[in-house]
């Protein structure tokens, strides 16, 4: 229980082991002085901290610093402080000072003797939800000397709030720790905003939902700086943001996340690390549609596919580690690989047999790495370029094809550590969820190589490699479906390092030479575009070699001619 009492003159001079009369006089070095007509006027500078009654010894020999406020609840917390020199005393007496902002009436901490430096602590309790506290350490010996740390601030927390599909959350309804609630800058929602300092500085949320799920979360700010960036915590998600500069304290914009709530309660949190977040008034929570039809409406056509973010934890993970060392990522934590015979796996769903777009995202401060990935039953390699760091996290994107039901996709090591992989996305490709697609990429990995190489040597290609032709019977293919007979521009993107080459394509049934232009470097890519006509339904568009090699292609782009 904490000690109550009005903090005046009279209780404080006890403190410092000073009589009570009329004018005290510095006569001893180190003793406050004090003029007997100068009154307290509340907690803070000209009360009786500093100021009035609480001004540092000349010489400055004790010297103690108020640290954070942890273990925070809804009526209790814990007070931290360190005392970092006695001053050549045997001891010195600390307490707490502490108080709401809204409340001249401030209190202590019951007196404490430390006899060496060190780390002090006190628990509160009997304090109001949602309510900002400032609080402060004073240390004094015998002879009246003292010191006193930066005044602190933090707030209780409030009830749990339960989230719906579309909340707000406000910064005084969460917890602030070492950050001051101001109302200076206009343009604010509510009635303040989070002034982050440069660490140790957060404001958070305590959450329930009834089921977990994913949501956007988005934060208004205002920053009149450059860019910053921070931590963000939701869940099962840890990750560094970025928020980039408004231009003013006074501009307000948006920057939205996707984070992942368990079902039951978790904490959001916001939080400089570093660097002064900027200030933040509001954080809105969108729950992500699962688009499933409802029982009441039974629906017979299939679900449309949707995309997905699998992490690591949800998966199986076959001789890897699970780890958390390295900043930056998603969820709570990453797969490390060993360098063989290790692998992270999911069990997948998809409504429709459908081409998805793979993102893995993942880190690695080696060089570039080669493994495996395997989707429907179908393997491919996969490499991924360095990211110079443990802690700088990039994409690298697939396309994979997952048949109608469940099946296996995993990420395996083939022979060297495959990097540090957090999560994957599987996004579908709108072509391939309805027939009466406008454009459409292709990619070789995706089609039939006949007598032809798939290689990567060369830099700049699109997907995760080329073909390379050999100079005759040597050719790539792909079976492509049309809801409508159309005509179609056929942009080819290729590289070619030698003089002007001629080849076959055969679209639709149809077959005719045409030639691709030096692009003066194997690295060096460029285009050629030719007009094509498709049939209704499945046909075969091939691009073959025809007594030359035809350089390194590495996609094809189809537009409809509307």
């Amino acid at each position: 229980m904490p000690t109550t009492n009005e903090f005046n003159r009279r209780s404080y001079l006890k403190l410092a082991g000073l009589s009570v009369g009329g004018a005290v006089t510095g006569a001893q070095t180190g003793v406050v002085s004090a003029a007997t007509d100068v009154e307290p006027s509340g907690y803070g500078l000209g009360g009786y901290g500093l100021g009035a009654y609480g001004t540092p010894s000349v010489d400055g020999s004790i010297a103690v610093s108020t640290g954070s406020a942890t273990e925070i609840g809804q009526t209790s917390a814990r007070l931290g402080g360190t005392v970092t020199d006695l001053g050549g005393a045997d001891s010195v007496g600390v307490v707490f000072e502490w108080g709401a902002v809204s409340s001249d009436q401030q209190r202590t901490t019951s007196r404490q003797q430390v006899s060496e430096p060190g780390d002090v602590t006190a628990t509160i309790d009997e304090l109001t939800p949602g309510t900002t506290y400032v609080f402060r350490l004073v240390a004094t010996d015998t002879n009246g000397r003292n010191d006193t740390g930066t005044e602190r601030q933090f707030t209780t927390r409030t009830a749990t709030a339960g989230l719906g599909d579309e909340s707000t959350l406000l910064p005084r309804d969460g917890t602030i720790v070492n950050a001051p609630y101001e109302s200076e800058h206009a343009g604010y929602t509510g009635d303040g905003f989070v002034n982050f300092r440069e660490s140790d500085s957060y404001v958070q949320w305590d959450v329930t939902t009834e089921t977990s799920a994913e949501f956007d979360l988005t934060i208004r700010y205002a920053l009149g700086a450059d860019d910053r960036t921070g931590l963000l915590t939701g869940g099962a998600t840890r990750r560094e943001i970025t928020v980039e500069s408004t231009g003013g304290w006074t501009n307000w914009e948006t920057t939205t996340e996707r984070v992942s709530l368990p079902e039951g309660g978790s904490t959001i949190r916001i939080e400089a690390i570093g660097e002064d977040f900027g200030n933040v008034d509001s954080v809105a929570l969108s729950r992500v549609s699962t688009d499933s039809p409802t029982d009441e409406t039974p629906d017979d056509t299939p679900d449309s596919p949707t995309s997905k973010t699998l992490l690591p934890r949800d998966g199986e993970i076959g001789n890897a580690l699970y780890q958390s060392e390295h900043a930056g990522y998603t969820g709570d934590g990453f797969v490390n690989f060993r360098a063989s015979d290790s692998y992270v796996q999911w069990d997948v769903e998809s409504a429709t047999t459908t081409d998805y777009d793979l993102t893995l995202r993942y880190a690695l401060g080696a060089d570039d790495r080669t493994g495996r990935l395997t989707a429907g039953g179908s393997q491919q390699a996969v490499t991924v370029p360095s990211t110079d760091g443990w802690t700088n996290w990039e994409t690298t994107t697939q396309r994979v094809t997952l048949p109608e039901g469940s099946s296996t996709l995993r990420i395996e090591a083939t022979g060297e550590d495959f990097g540090n992989v957090d999560a994957v996305t599987l996004t579908p490709r709108e072509e391939t969820a309805d027939e009466g697609w406008t454009s459409m990429r292709l990619l070789p990995q995706d089609a039939d190589l006949g007598n032809a190489l798939y290689q990567s040597e060369h830099a700049g290609y699109t997907g995760d490699g080329f073909v390379n032709f050999r100079e005759s019977d040597s050719y790539v293919q792909w079976d492509v479906d049309t809801d409508a007979a159309s005509e179609f521009d056929l942009t080819i993107r290729y590289a070619l390092g030698a003089a002007d080459r001629t080849g076959l394509l055969t679209a639709g049934g149809a077959q005719r030479e045409i030639t691709v232009e030096s692009t003066g470097a194997w690295t060096t890519w460029e285009t050629t575009t030719e007009r094509i006509s498709l049939p209704e339904g499945s046909s075969t568009l091939r691009i073959e070699a025809i007594g030359e090699d035809f350089g390194n292609i590495d996609a094809l782009e189809l537009e409809r001619v509307q």
